[in-house]
């Protein structure tokens, strides 16, 4: 292109300008109603995108994330799956590197059970992430250090602190050299500062202490992760599992091994064991549909406006093609236009998001992510930049199609115009009812679940977390003396609480069975007032006690689950038969009723109760909340008198456990504000459509009214036709939120069924927005003099 064409060609994109400019200043309503629907569809677009850009960003911040895996154990019985842990062996990780030229690095890492008190001479603070580590660690996974040699964790008693937890205990101090004890029993010197952990990792720590494992095949409750060899088959690896299973001399137990890619975990993994609760995929699938959902009914406004307001400029277009304009350059005219709507609008959704975002992480439980590789952003930029071309280019072909003989006569039709603009409406109501069937149905659910009986009683049960050091007769003691506060109804020690999931799941089987006909149970360890304190009823035999050394030995009680699973035809068959588990023969001595030891999304799990061994970790007290601070002053004092070196950590069951419906209830928030949005979008575009419609039709009102049509009469007629495509629209989304929601259900063991109650609401919910949406232009035109609409006739 020359220079004069150059010239021509800038002085024809500023006349695009201005005439697009001007246009948009001449219809104030119509630019403002579409500018608004697009900004606000854009800014509801980017927050979902901040959503989904974290959740499928886990992980992928490690230098060679798409090579590592995590190793996984499952456990078969009679050919059927019937465990899948994310633990493995501490064995795993040095066997898998000997055994296999692809596996290039392995690292076994473990967790602190429950809580530890670390300390640094007088300051010391109950602590959950305290990650041990194997020498490999720092080399397989990208956490950058910031001071120290990764390669000093193979030395025993290294510690590596994270930098926020640097500051916590060493504040502006140099920590390097200094001595943090574990539980007051192990020392460890600070030998190296760590970035703070991304809040998109799956694993998460604060300390990461150097461990020296027992590497053999009875050391469970580890996680094993692998650095494979790029371009390495993963399913051809896993075939080899076989012969290394019975190699080690595990396939008497039906063990299998299965790799997980790293990038994977946290979306596409929810087995027993994990690190941290995971996210869902399908969530995430449905917030990209949200999105899609909501940019497609602002972008619908556009094309519908645009089309309907046509014959206002068809003298214009006429005019136009007269005086030598082409199809071509009137296409570009209105693209201008298009792209100068979306554009303003893009700017104002970013401000909107200047707003918006500070309630953005209580809205997801998710912090703001401005990281991702530009590819993500290309294609999101792409996505816009189509939706402005493709809305834009309907109404430009329909505009420009005008034939100047008919339209300076003042005869012009849109082609078309009524079935697409039609179309498109029933297109935004139905995704509208899509979303709100979507949003009761999630409430609906969450409500199923807390409203279900657990099969225990966990109101008014505060849980103080127990100390590290063991001494059975200060927690007995401790026990006792809170029994005895006058609002302290109930004290209780166990080794897990309920809203806990419990990590350790160990074979049993009843007393001469083969080893083979074992079965996957977990095991809480507690006393004798467990199942007074948490009403748990007691369906057959009787209870623990603490008289006499026989039950602290070897009795145990089944849940209902585990009655089930080690073959008894009843709770009765079971008492005073032995079981084996963990190396013990136990006697049965009796059943407890089943209850939910974690929420409504997992079945139920075979359960073991014992005495013996250490159930210190948590003590549960039944109290009356109308004397709380008097109550918690005396916890707090009484615990201090006992246990002097542990800080005392606590909070409420009941609130604990509700804690596991967090990112359903946050799903259900972010559907019904979106869901809110896509209406409030929807109803945009229809009162533009309906005000435009009305215009039109000004005339034809004011003969009917001259010819007796009453208000009531008009209204109705101008409100059908938009209440019908409403109808329609609702006949539409009821399959389609139909199989969507079957699809999300399937993710909860206990779910409701899709009550026909939503439907009906969803419906009548967009059908009476709609109707005050239409019936406030139909109310005002069929109130209006006819005379004034008929006076130039």
């Amino acid at each position: 292109m020359g220079t004069s064409g150059f010239i021509k060609c800038n002085i024809m994109f500023r006349n695009y300008f201005r005439t697009a400019w001007r246009n948009l200043l001449n219809n104030k309503v119509f630019s403002a109603i579409n500018i608004g629907g697009l900004a606000i569809g854009i800014a509801a677009c980017l927050v979902i995108l901040q959503y989904v850009g974290f959740e499928t960003s886990y992980d992928r911040f490690h230098v060679n994330s798409d090579n590592i895996c995590r190793v996984t154990k499952q456990f078969y019985q009679e050919g059927v799956l019937a465990d899948h842990s994310a633990m493995t062996y501490t064995a795993n990780a040095p066997a898998m590197k000997a055994a296999f030229p692809e596996v290039i690095g392995a690292t076994t890492v473990s967790y602190v059970y429950g809580s530890a008190v670390m300390s640094y001479e007088n300051v010391k603070f109950n602590e959950e992430a305290v990650l041990f580590a194997d020498s490999a660690f720092l080399s397989v996974f990208t956490f950058p250090l910031l001071k120290g040699e990764k390669n000093i964790l193979k030395e025993p008693h290294v510690a590596f602190l994270t930098q926020s937890t640097a500051r916590k205990y060493f504040g502006k101090a140099d920590p390097l050299g200094k001595v943090i004890w574990l539980n007051k029993e192990q020392y460890y010197t600070v030998k190296g500062i760590l970035k703070d952990v991304p809040a998109n990792s799956h694993i998460k720590f604060d300390f990461v202490l150097s461990a020296k494992y027992d590497r053999n095949w009875n050391n469970y409750d580890y996680y094993t992760y692998l650095q494979l060899a790029p371009g390495t088959n993963v399913k051809a690896l896993e075939a080899k599992f076989g012969t290394f299973v019975k190699n080690n001399g595990m396939d008497s137990v039906e063990t299998k091994f299965k790799l997980q890619a790293l990038n994977d975990i946290h979306l596409h993994s929810n087995i027993r064991n994990e690190i941290e609760v995971n996210g869902n995929v399908r969530s995430v699938y449905f917030l990209l549909t949200i999105a899609a959902f909501i940019l497609a009914i602002a972008w619908v406004n556009y094309i519908n406006l645009s089309t309907a307001k046509a014959n206002k400029r068809a003298r214009e277009i006429g005019v136009r093609k007269v005086v030598g304009a082409g199809k071509g350059q009137l296409v570009k005219q209105f693209l201008t236009e298009s792209f100068m709507i979306n554009i303003i609008a893009a700017v104002l959704a970013a401000l909107l998001l200047v707003f918006v975002l500070p309630y953005y992480k209580q809205l997801t439980g998710r912090p703001l992510w401005v990281g991702g590789k530009a590819a993500y952003w290309f294609v999101f930029i792409a996505v816009f930049l189509s939706g402005a071309f493709l809305s834009g280019l309907y109404p430009a072909l329909v505009l420009s199609s005008f034939k100047p003989v008919f339209v300076l006569k003042g005869v012009s039709k849109s082609p078309g115009g009524q079935l697409m603009r039609k179309t498109l409406v029933t297109i935004q109501f139905a995704a509208s009812v899509i979303l709100l069937i979507g949003t009761f149905t999630v409430f609906h659910q969450l409500q199923y679940m807390r409203s279900q009986d657990l099969g225990m009683n966990m109101e008014q049960v505060l849980v103080v977390i127990g100390p590290k050091t063991i001494d059975n007769s200060k927690i007995k003691a401790f026990r006792n003396e809170m029994s005895r506060q006058k609002d302290v109804s109930g004290v209780c020690v166990s080794s897990n609480v309920p809203g806990k999931e419990i990590w350790s799941a160990n074979p049993a089987l009843r007393l001469g069975q083969e080893e083979k006909e074992g079965v996957n149970v977990k095991r809480i360890i507690l006393d004798q007032e467990f199942i007074r304190t948490f009403k748990i009823p007691l369906i057959a035999g009787r209870n623990i006690s603490e008289n006499g050394t026989a039950d602290i030995r070897d009795a145990v009680m089944l849940n209902e689950a585990a009655c089930r699973a080690l073959g008894f035809r009843n709770p009765e068959a079971a008492i005073n038969e032995r079981i084996v588990t963990q190396g013990d023969t136990l006697n049965v001595v009796g059943v407890l009723k089943n209850y939910h030891q974690v929420s409504l999304q997992k079945n139920i799990e075979p359960i073991v109760f014992t005495m013996g061994g250490s159930y210190n970790n948590f003590f549960s007290m039944k109290i009356n909340t109308r004397n709380l601070d008097n109550i918690m002053r005396s916890v707090k004092t009484t615990y201090a008198g006992f246990f002097p070196d542990d800080p005392i950590e606590f909070f409420f069951l009941d609130d604990f456990f509700n804690r596991q419906y967090q990112a359903d209830q946050q799903l259900g928030s972010i559907f019904l504000c979106f869901a809110c949005l896509a209406i409030l979008i929807a109803c945009l575009g229809l009162f533009g459509l309906a005000s435009f419609t009305i215009t039109q039709r000004t005339k034809e009102i004011g003969v009917r009214k001259v010819l007796g049509a009453s208000v009531g009469n008009i209204v109705l007629l101008l409100s059908g036709e938009f209440l019908k495509l409403v109808l329609i629209s609702f006949v539409i989304a009821l399959p389609l939120a139909a199989y969507v929601m079957h699809l999300w259900l399937q993710d909860f063991a206990y779910r409701v069924t899709l009550a026909w109650w939503i439907f009906v609401l969803s419906g009548g919910i967009a059908l009476l927005i709609a109707a005050l949406t239409v019936s406030f232009q139909a109310v005002k035109s069929a109130l209006a003099n006819p005379v004034n609409s008929l006076k130039k006739e």
